[in-house]
């Protein structure tokens, strides 16, 4: 998995694979704003499983909406 990439908007985890030709982009998860989230501030974190865990600047629901979110992908 790719790290969350802001050329496609409100940014995408995407994945990497390697072919005979070179490289294959696929997009994995694309955000769409709030409360989904936007604009990632860390580094992704990957677990032995393949999730992908990060967080953003923008996005959230509930008491604090708009702050931000954690989010996970799942494989």
């Amino acid at each position: 998995m790719g790290c969350v990439y802001h050329a496609f908007g409100c940014g995408v985890v995407f994945k990497l694979a390697h072919t005979k030709g070179g490289w294959r982009e696929s997009v994995v998860y694309k955000f769409e704003g709030e409360p989904d989230g936007s604009m990632s501030n860390s580094g992704l974190t990957l677990d032995g499983k393949g999730h992908v865990y990060g967080t953003t600047l923008n996005g959230g629901a509930g008491l604090n909406a708009g702050e931000g979110t954690v989010f996970e992908v799942t494989p």
